[in-house]
């Protein structure tokens, strides 16, 4: 709704005519006419006289409804996507998460149910154990993504450096484990943490 509709409408609400209120804001009955069909537009001074006039704001006579549904469609959307990237990102940890749980629980259940189950190729299961918890990490990264974007700059270089500590870990885990042959995994996990602790 233009402002001429709208001053219109609110023109004929009160019942006045264009001449009762052409002379209570102090203008020709020619000028509301040319408002209301949009020829011209007021100044400032008859906007706030208008507004005065019919308890409204200036906004309500200024703004094009059509621009402010528009601009509510605009923020939905953008929104809507926000709320899509963080869906996303919580899906593909969540998933990381399950394939890294998934391939400790193996590597554990083998070492515990088949004793036999020694570190041979030492290399391939130490990089397999260190990709499992790499994706466990980095899971867990993607659930909290969202809360992380709104954390300080120190409390997020925090977290990096215990991410960094982290994949530290593991890769002196992994050096532990490949320089001993013949030793069960599950039980040599459990004792470095342990030991650690």
């Amino acid at each position: 709704m233009t402002f001429g509709e709208k001053l219109q409408n609110l023109r004929k609400s009160k019942g006045l005519s264009q001449e009762q209120l052409a002379e209570q804001i102090s203008v020709s009955r020619q000028a509301i006419s040319k408002w209301e069909i949009g020829e011209s537009n007021p100044d400032i001074e008859n906007i706030i006289q208008i507004s005065n006039t019919f308890n409204v704001s200036i906004d309500y006579l200024l703004k094009d409804e059509s621009l402010i549904v528009n601009e509510v469609t605009v923020t939905k959307i953008h929104q809507e996507k926000q709320l899509d990237k963080k869906s996303h990102s919580f899906i593909i940890g969540l998933v990381f998460l399950s394939m890294s749980f998934i391939g400790l629980m193996i590597f554990w259940i083998l070492s515990i149910v088949e004793p036999s189950f020694n570190i041979k190729k030492e290399n391939l299961y130490s990089f397999l154990l260190i990709l499992f918890c790499s994706l466990g990490i980095v899971g867990i990264f993607l659930i909290m993504y969202k809360k992380l974007k709104n954390l300080s700059k120190k409390t997020k270089i925090i977290i990096a450096i215990a991410f960094v500590a982290l994949f530290l870990l593991l890769f002196l885990i992994s050096l532990l484990l490949s320089r001993t042959r013949e030793i069960n995994y599950g039980s040599t996990i459990i004792n470095v943490i342990c030991e650690s602790i």
